[in-house]
């Protein structure tokens, strides 16, 4: 994205959508690699140190805006996520 956003004001307009393009496939390709990382590092996780790993989906509450999430957060994340919330973590420490 670095090279459209340079050339962008320079180029045609069919040069800037091919540049465009290349841009946006080195996004996903870069997205790919660091998504197969993370799931590989995750799977170690579970099958090499035996952590017992849960998977949930929060996609109704990401989808949502403004106030209408908090139902599904409050009914889908809280309760999955609550044995790991460490109040003391969360505690403002304003002096």
């Amino acid at each position: 994205m670095h090279e459209y956003f340079l050339s962008e004001t320079k180029l045609d307009k069919t040069s800037k959508d091919s540049l465009l393009t290349n841009s946006i496939g080195k996004i996903k390709e870069n997205t790919y690699a660091l998504t197969r990382t993370q799931v590989w590092k995750i799977l170690r996780l579970r099958d090499e140190i035996g952590w017992d790993i849960h998977r949930f989906d929060a996609t109704s509450v990401l989808e949502k805006t403004g106030e209408e999430p908090v139902p599904d957060f409050e009914r889908i994340v809280i309760p999955i996520t609550k044995p790991f919330f460490v109040p003391a973590l969360f505690v403002s420490r304003v002096p």
